[in-house]
């Protein structure tokens, strides 16, 4: 026990004054984040919402906590009955640490809440950012945007844009940047696609909800025409052929490929075992796996270990569980080499949540590694590596950073 402590004390201050890498944010272009109005409500949103609609939230009060003007203190009454039920998850208490960081309040309360929030709303000038994410001591953060709503140019300073091809299942125009009539218009589309990744973050992200499909020419053709004639809505093949036409292109530029596993919606659909056969087909590709699969974790450990070309990632592996995210270190330190895995993102959209998480993740890594110290698995030397490693150097150089 006290072997522990002694180490935990240690990693703990060294990785808390480390300048770290985030690996993956969905942050607001600034002028966007500053035409919108801001209070604690616009922070409990980003994933508290969820947990407190689960908790019997009805939709109508979730309208008036989040998508209405109503006062703060309307809001307030509206969401503290629910707020017991969800004070322990990793969500609420990253939220509850940003707001005494950027807010200084302990607690949330009537009072508190209505404090917060006209300080949030004066906190909404330029430079918020900046501001937010030097108070997070983050260097670099690799921000996934859609094509159409970014302007790279403001993505500049410690983000890096990095565009994403997304696709949910049934989504009628499949993601793409606009409606092709040719696969010729799909082959123009990935060009454009790859020019947009090598003015930003040098780095292209993919989260396609549905399992992988391979298909051949004359099958891509026949799914485009099915599409255009109105016989299937969706076609997955198409999907899969997008996917395939900025591998290709990665490869040529040696543009990293992040991509979402696991987690959110129909996880069952993003089991990162699914993604076997795209990442054996193409082995000049270098993809880092998003979330560690959650709750595939053991798949994409394993992933990591057997192939060459994948990295993984613990990218809002804290956010949504501590204990998660202590329980995978430790296995990775087992199972995966060192200079193969991501230690951080904090994948919001607002910059003050940031902060937060970056605590959680400080605490959550120095436990995990304190535990392989005390039971002599690692000296202590060797964790503060497998700590760089993970929130330093592998990003750094598996993105380009240093270029």
């Amino acid at each position: 026990m006290l072997k522990r402590i002694w180490a935990y004390r240690r990693l703990h201050r060294y990785i808390s004054h480390m300048e770290v890498v985030d690996c993956h944010e969905h942050l607001h272009p600034e002028d966007t984040r500053l035409a919108m109005p801001m209070d604690v409500a616009v922070l409990l949103g980003e994933y508290c919402g969820q947990d407190l609609l689960n908790a019997g939230m009805r939709a109508e009060e979730y309208g008036i906590v989040f998508g209405s003007e109503a006062a703060a203190a309307q809001k307030w009454a509206v969401l503290q009955p629910y707020l017991q039920a969800i004070e322990t998850t990793s969500y609420y208490r990253a939220l509850c640490i940003s707001l005494k960081k950027h807010c200084g309040i302990d607690k949330l309360d009537k009072a508190s809440f209505e404090k917060a929030s006209q300080l949030l709303q004066n906190g909404n000038t330029p430079g918020v950012c900046e501001r937010a994410l030097a108070a997070s001591r983050i260097r670099y953060a690799m921000v996934s945007s859609f094509p159409a709503t970014v302007r790279v140019q403001q993505l500049g300073g410690r983000c890096r844009y990095v565009p994403m091809y997304y696709v949910p299942p049934m989504a009628q125009e499949h993601g793409f940047l606009r409606r092709p009539e040719t696969l010729a218009d799909l082959e123009q589309q990935a060009d454009e696609f790859i020019a947009l990744a090598l003015q930003g973050g040098r780095a292209v992200k993919l989260r396609v909800d549905t399992p992988y499909t391979a298909a051949t020419p004359a099958q891509v053709q026949q799914a485009l025409d099915d599409w255009l004639g109105g016989v299937r809505e969706f076609c997955p093949e198409l999907c899969w052929y997008f996917v395939e036409l900025l591998l290709q292109r990665c490869a040529v530029h040696d543009l990293p490929v992040s991509v979402h596993t696991g987690y959110w919606g129909d996880f069952r659909a993003l089991s990162p075992e699914h993604l076997i056969p795209l990442i054996e087909a193409h082995p000049r590709n270098r993809f880092d796996l998003f979330h560690l699969g959650y709750p595939y974790v053991n798949s994409s450990l394993l992933l990591a270990k057997t192939h060459p070309n994948v990295c993984i990632d613990l990218c809002w592996v804290y956010l949504i569980s501590e204990q998660l995210a202590r329980d995978a270190i430790c296995r990775i330190v087992d199972l995966v080499p060192m200079n193969k895995v991501m230690g951080f993102g904090a994948d919001y959209w607002h910059y003050e949540s940031v902060y937060g998480h970056r605590r959680l993740m400080d605490r959550t890594m120095a436990l995990a590694l304190a535990d392989k110290v005390a039971d002599g698995t690692l000296t202590l030397a060797q964790a503060k590596r497998w700590a760089r490693a993970m929130l330093w150097d592998n990003p750094v150089r598996f993105y380009g950073l240093d270029q």
